[in-house]
């Protein structure tokens, strides 16, 4: 069936107002691909590799949660460090159990809750920075 123009009435107008359907909504995104950011994250935090987890978060995320987090990694003991390294870690089986999904999508933004077993939520929000998708929000 062709696609033809919806009619619609003003009020206080006489004649009808011809318009064109709305344009589509923007190609869909799948959850993994933002999955593989927080799995790639966590993964930089796990080793603790703090340069590279800012590669997968914006620069303000990275300021106002990860920077701290790097602050205090620098004043534990080895033994500290290697019990909050391993609070990051995502092994396979780990990674297999997320269950995650993308809530709210567009264009450039999106919001990917994980369901934990629980049922308690961890929401984490995405912008596209240079064709590439950066946590910008979350943890919380």
């Amino acid at each position: 069936m062709a696609s033809r123009p919806m009619t619609r009435h003003l009020p206080n107008h006489r004649q009808p107002v011809e318009t064109e359907p709305a344009d589509p909504p923007p190609a869909a995104i799948t959850g993994d691909e933002l999955q593989d950011v927080l799995v790639n994250f966590f993964g930089a935090l796990a080793e603790p590799d703090f340069s590279r987890a800012r590669t997968y978060c914006t620069d303000e995320f990275y300021e106002e949660t990860i920077g701290g987090l790097e602050e205090y990694f620098s004043m534990l003991s080895e033994e500290e460090k290697a019990e909050m390294s391993a609070d990051f870690e995502i092994d396979e089986e780990k990674q297999e159990d997320l269950n995650g999904a993308v809530s709210v999508y567009s264009g450039d933004s999106a919001t990917f809750t994980i369901t934990e077993e629980d049922g308690m939520e961890t929401v984490f929000e995405f912008v596209k920075v240079d064709g590439d998708w950066k946590i910008s929000g979350g943890m919380e």
